[in-house]
């Protein structure tokens, strides 16, 4: 018969393989992402590595009202910015006080997409196709009288229309899960 202290000692360092393998897989999953796009839709991340999402979609209350109508990325200035999805360049210019590319995503068999990132500087042009994962610009400086979207660092900001009707652009690239109703007791 084992010693209870062995059995002790071999159960703990059993834990803590456990631990260390689920530490691991963890820290795998954001390189995973990075490589794949939503194999449901096509869609992908516009920046690589992995980004850190600063600012998520907030869903105004009526069309006028406030919100945040898409998702803000950390990066850096002059890091490559990737098409999210195959499509249509729709505009690439400045509005206003920031360079933007907005790139048209239509289907037969689905609806009509039109996303936009900024601040971006490109040298695409309007009607030329992009496929999903395709540099299409850098990330650039806005002029001085633009409010950045993000306080205390670069980012990039990316927002998606359906339709005409904004949505989350995370639902789009598969990093939005639906809500579940649970059972009542």
């Amino acid at each position: 018969m084992m010693d209870p202290r062995h059995l002790i000692r071999l159960n703990y360092l059993r834990g803590l393989a456990f631990v260390l393998v689920a530490i691991a897989l963890l820290n795998q999953a954001p390189a995973v992402a990075r490589a794949e796009t939503n194999g449901e839709s096509g869609w992908t991340l516009p920046l690589s590595p992995y980004p850190r999402l600063i600012n998520t979609y907030r869903q105004p209350n009526s069309d006028y009202s406030s919100g945040h109508r898409g998702v803000d990325y950390q990066t850096g200035l002059g890091q490559e910015v990737l098409s999210p999805a195959a499509g249509v360049v729709h505009f690439v210019g400045k509005v206003v006080n920031r360079s933007l590319i907005s790139i048209s995503v239509q289907s037969a068999s689905s609806p009509s997409y039109l996303f936009e990132l900024e601040p971006v500087c490109s040298e695409v042009a309007k009607g030329q196709v992009v496929r999903a994962g395709e540099a299409i610009g850098l990330v650039c400086d806005a002029d001085p009288s633009y409010r950045q979207h993000c306080q205390q660092m670069r980012c990039l900001h990316f927002s998606l229309r359906r339709d005409g009707n904004y949505m989350s652009p995370l639902a789009a690239i598969g990093l939005l899960q639906p809500s579940r109703l649970l059972p009542w007791p």
